[in-house]
């Protein structure tokens, strides 16, 4: 499998209780072509959405919202694979993040966070740096400071079709987000420099994260220890035989169910009654009783990760308590990791800003873990009273099924024996629920040493930053150099005269310019759709070319209907009739084969209603709709009932 910097796109599937659907994508060229009001674009919408759009309209997404409650995409970043979640109805606004491929999701307890948490998160992923720009209030003198998202980063991912080959490119008709395309190019350029107290700041902050990760991990450990459990390939093949098992159980039961059913003719209609109600009543105290047992993990899982927190809490107080008599360290510090030298932070608040924060973000865990333990408490003594009354009334019915038999032990003994056979399987369903919460620890104790790795080559990173603060003051130049070769090269593979004295990337805004003008200022559509795509495609050239330069781009691109001013038929309207004419064929074409220099290094995600036919091996998806005069639910789009997975 070829490795590809930045992030790579694997698999999309939307899912809801009743339907399915998984789209897989290739590395390089992928392309979604079919009618229009198919649900096409609205492929690159939701992997949009996953990274942090605000919405998807379900007033608009009909199909969707019927059969979809939430998304998931499977990636990779910089050769990790991690699987996102994000529901599209209640709490859209939660990210669950799983440390596996999508198939294994069952398997991994996934970390939940919010939208601002989820953007640090993937910046951090790629190596980006925190960055926030002064932003002027609106009447007033004062200035506050505003953070660069992934959601800046993204306008140089995904252009829409209302924007590509127009002049609202990276949103420039919005000022809000036009003013931070310049400082979000020089973060996905690596132009960005911290200060040293910046740098000085992560490190304690990186430091303080790690050592937490190792908190977990050993409290995980000691609980596996404590608990006797064996290695996770035993559990994994434990499951299997439970698994096995439950199956053969539940196969028996079926037949002997089938077997009373054959029967039925034997038996008084009273007594098929009082039979088919007491099996009813034996399913229902099998449903109980699973209830219970996962409230019982549930329960034991929360417990222990209660004390856990109370005994951080404790450790955090007192080293609050030793902090407050430590005196400020006069002399330098050695890191002992580069054994590099560290000048002192002076300002000891930044270790009580930290304590004070995980301090509180205690408290409000443990006072909602124990308000959840409360509740599992009376959820399970709701269920032992059901299960108390559905025992009764089972007992009740089975005396009144004597009464009522016709032939000799047609049905009780079966009746029994389903019981019998129903407590078999609870049991083997408890040690499948046990074990697969034992293989989440084991995979969570993965994911942290992961994590862990990983935030430690960062703090050895920013510890050899501390004496690499000044950049080469020809850093910029040679980047911009670069990129602007690149994407003169490219708009000449489309065709277009070049002078370079007028085409070329500004070095004052980093915005793409064709004779003399920018692409903020030209008004043909196909000129724009050649520019736009030029220069998103110089910045990943560049990355790709040039690693040493340090770029990080997230090195795919998502691009809404390309066709849209090239190459396709388009409506021309008279004063008596409407005619067609084709746009220039051979530029279209040119700018597939465009596509695909950049794809080489590079994953691109395409819409286009009508592709060049040479472009066929390319095309992933194709979606109809049968009705494309009107906006009705797609037949054969992206939901499409052939082709549910459940």
């Amino acid at each position: 499998m070829r490795f590809m910097k930045g992030i790579y796109i694997s698999k999309l599937r939307v899912e809801g209780e009743n339907y399915r659907r998984t789209l897989k994508f290739d590395r390089g060229l992928n392309i979604i072509s079919g009618d229009i009001y198919s649900g096409k674009s609205l492929v690159l919408r939701l992997i949009d959405y996953i990274f942090g759009k605000e919405k998807i309209n379900l007033n608009v997404q009909k199909a969707l919202d019927l059969y979809c409650d939430k998304v998931f995409l499977e990636i990779e970043i910089n050769g990790r694979i991690y699987t996102f979640r994000r529901n599209l109805k209640r709490l859209n606004s939660k990210f669950y993040i799983y440390f596996c491929d999508l198939n294994q999701i069952s398997d991994f307890t996934p970390k939940v966070i919010d939208k601002s948490s989820f953007s640090s998160f993937i910046l951090d992923l790629l190596g980006m740096p925190s960055c926030k720009i002064l932003k002027h209030k609106i009447n007033s003198p004062d200035r506050q400071l505003e953070t660069i998202s992934i959601r800046d980063a993204f306008r140089f991912v995904y252009v829409d079709q209302h924007d590509l080959g127009t002049n609202n490119f990276l949103k420039n008709g919005d000022n809000n987000k036009a003013r931070k395309n310049k400082p979000t190019f020089e973060l996905i350029t690596n132009f960005i420099v911290e200060d040293k107290e910046g740098i000085k700041e992560k490190i304690v902050g990186e430091t303080s994260e790690i050592n937490n990760i190792a908190k977990i991990v050993a409290g995980l450990n000691i609980y596996l220890g404590e608990s006797d459990f064996m290695t996770l390939e035993d559990i994994k093949i434990k499951r299997i035989l439970e698994q096995e098992k439950l199956d053969c159980l539940i196969k028996k039961k079926e037949n002997i169910i089938r077997s009373i059913k054959e029967k039925k003719s034997e038996v008084s209609p009273v007594y098929k009654k009082i039979a088919e109600d007491i099996r009813e009543i034996i399913d229902n105290i099998g449903n109980i009783n699973k209830d219970i047992n996962d409230l019982e993990l549930d329960f034991s899982a929360k417990n222990h990760l209660l004390n856990t927190y109370i005994n951080e809490k404790k450790e955090i107080q007192a080293t609050k308590e030793a902090n407050y008599y430590l005196e400020d360290i006069k002399h330098e510090l050695q890191c002992p990791l580069c054994n590099s030298k560290l000048v002192n932070i002076k300002d000891s608040g930044i270790n009580e800003s930290i304590l004070f924060n995980v301090d509180h973000e205690l408290d409000e865990k443990i006072l909602m873990l124990k308000h959840l333990i409360e509740g599992i408490h009376v959820n399970k003594e709701e269920q032992i009273n059901e299960r108390k009354y559905l025992q009764t009334k089972e007992q009740f019915l089975q005396n009144a099924a004597e009464k009522y038999k016709k032939n000799d032990e047609i049905e009780l003994p079966y009746i029994t024996e389903i019981e019998n056979i129903n407590i078999l399987i609870e049991e083997h369903r408890k040690n499948i629920v046990e074990f697969s919460e034992v293989m989440k620890i084991y995979n969570k104790i993965d994911e942290k040493e992961k994590e862990r790795e990983r935030k430690q080559k960062l703090l050895d990173n920013l510890n050899d930053s501390l004496n690499l603060l000044l950049k080469d003051i020809k850093f910029k130049d040679n980047i911009l150099e670069k990129m602007n070769d690149s994407y003169i090269s490219l708009l000449d593979k489309l065709g277009y005269s070049i002078d370079k004295d007028k085409t070329y990337i500004s070095t004052q805004n980093y915005m793409p310019y064709y004779d003399e003008a920018s692409v903020f200022e030209h008004d043909s559509g196909g000129v724009l759709v050649c520019i736009q795509i030029a220069f998103l495609g110089a910045i990943l050239t560049t990355q790709n070319c040039f690693p040493e330069f340090g770029l990080k781009h997230p090195n795919f691109l998502m691009l809404d209907t390309i066709g849209k001013y090239l190459g396709a038929y388009k409506s021309i309207y008279t004063e008596t009739d409407e005619e067609f004419q084709i746009m220039d064929e051979e530029l279209y074409k040119n700018l597939y084969e465009l596509l695909k220099i950049i794809s080489n290094s590079s994953q691109i995600i395409i819409v286009d209603n009508t592709p060049p036919a040479e472009e066929k091996k390319y095309i992933k998806y194709i979606f109809k709709n049968e009705d494309t005069k009107k906006k009705t639910i797609s037949k054969n789009g992206l939901i499409d009932l052939s082709k549910n997975e459940i």
